[in-house]
């Protein structure tokens, strides 16, 4: 429970660390709410499972949070707008992108398979008997292809597990998947 964490961090802080941790909590809140409706036991799996990641979020975040000197929460939500949502956002953006592309190649595989089967029939350089086959191991060429291609875009994207937001934003997924 987040708000006891904060309990404990104000009872055993000096006025100033509690000034700066409610300012934070008061920020990530409303910058960040999807964090609220994460059970902290799946929090702390996903930590587990994505370690390193954790740790460039956590230093990435200590960084951005040093980086003000105010313990006001509506600066805090700024900063968090400014700085963090954005890495969020950009996370999103690759994602969308990586799977627009894989789409365009199924999309653009398909045509040009099915235009050198439709030119070589239409053409006369593929006999109509030939071309029964062809479309068989080029359909199952194609499916197999297309198959790969789909659990392609069903991965995250290599590169966005080295964003310094990644943590946060896989938190994010599993608020929402929640």
């Amino acid at each position: 429970d987040r708000d006891l964490d904060f309990e404990l961090i104000d009872s055993l802080s000096n006025r100033k660390v509690r000034n700066a941790s409610q300012a934070v909590h008061a920020g990530l809140s409303h910058s960040l709410p999807f964090i609220q409706n994460v059970p902290l036991s799946v929090l702390l799996k996903l930590r587990k499972a994505e370690g390193e990641s954790f740790r460039v979020y956590r230093d990435a975040l200590t960084r951005t949070i040093k980086s003000t000197d105010t313990d006001d929460p509506r600066k805090i939500k700024e900063l968090f707008n400014d700085q963090i949502l954005p890495e969020l956002n950009k996370i999103d953006l690759v994602i969308k992108n990586s799977r627009r592309l894989l789409a365009e190649s199924i999309t653009s595989d398909l045509v040009i398979g099915a235009g050198f089967l439709g030119i070589g029939l239409f053409s006369g350089w593929i006999p109509p008997a030939v071309s029964h086959i062809l479309a068989a191991v080029g359909g199952y060429n194609f499916v197999n292809a297309t198959v790969k291609e789909l659990r392609k875009a069903l991965r995250e994207p290599k590169e966005i597990k080295d964003e310094k937001f990644y943590f946060l934003w896989k938190v994010k997924q599993v608020a929402h998947a929640t």
